[in-house]
């Protein structure tokens, strides 16, 4: 369900935003439609990242009245740790790649 959240969410960013992008909308003078929507995309991937990051804490308090109302022991909550800390650096090593093709394409 986590996964579905972070897909709704990009895709509900990024259907929003193309729709105001034009050719006349570009932010730089010689930017073309393609690097204004990659930067836009670049943009709301580091979005999608930050809804991860208070959901990637929650289960390192031990002693949370939390973690049993969800039904998660302390072994299960820290495989969720992981699972979510490597999801999210592949979210921002994703971001800072759209970045840098964008930097090195202007």
């Amino acid at each position: 369900m986590f996964v579905a959240l972070l897909l709704w969410s990009f895709i509900t960013y990024l259907r929003n935003n193309f729709a105001t992008i034009t050719p006349r909308s570009a932010a730089a003078p010689g930017e073309s439609l393609w690097q204004a929507k990659l930067e836009s995309a670049a943009l709301r991937i580091g979005l999608i990242g930050n809804i991860c990051l208070p959901f990637l804490f929650l289960p390192v308090a031990r002693g949370s009245s939390l973690l049993p109302a969800l039904g998660l022991t302390s072994g299960s909550s820290i495989k969720y740790h992981i699972w979510l800390g490597h999801m999210v650096m592949a979210i921002f090593t994703v971001h800072g790649l759209c970045y840098i093709i964008y930097w090195v394409s202007a």
